[in-house]
């Protein structure tokens, strides 16, 4: 049997919002996607306040009838900082960490990073041309609510 070895890519994203912190941090939630995301659908697997905490556990479902499983890892809400990991069996790993700070004029803005692991040779190839070509991974991160800019840092 030959021996896989995955590929890790990570893009780090800035994007400005146009409300506050206080605004912006509670979105970044399974439950309060739905508030800004058309057709967002998820299943809570686990949570003890209904909404999002560390440990938090939720399903996204995927287009082949599958679901991508998502874990808050990091949540404090005093630091707007949030980060989760998820898993698509087969596909994928992640992990996204997300701090907001104060812009000017009751902005927002928001460093996102993302570490991408493909799971299978297939995925890996996958990821690789996706990154090169200007990536499906940059469109994912432009749909941050009340989003007005979002620029890709190598």
């Amino acid at each position: 049997m030959r021996e896989f070895r995955a590929t890790r890519v990570t893009h780090e994203y800035t994007q400005t919002h146009d409300a506050p912190p206080e605004k912006v941090f509670p979105l970044l939630c399974p439950v309060r996607e739905a508030d800004w995301v058309p057709g967002w659908q998820y299943r809570v697997i686990y949570s003890q306040s209904g909404v999002a905490e560390s440990g938090c556990v939720f399903a996204i479902p995927n287009e082949d009838g599958s679901e991508t499983i998502w874990l808050i890892t990091e949540y404090n809400a005093a630091d707007f900082h949030i980060a989760f990991a998820w898993v698509n069996p087969g596909m994928a790993a992640a992990q996204i960490a997300i701090s907001l700070t104060a812009g000017e004029r009751n902005t927002t803005s928001a460093r996102i990073r993302y570490v991408y692991t493909g799971l299978t040779q297939r995925e890996t190839r996958k990821l690789r041309v996706t990154t090169r070509n200007g990536s499906s991974i940059k469109c994912r991160a432009g749909k941050r609510p009340s989003t007005t800019t979002c620029e890709l840092e190598s």
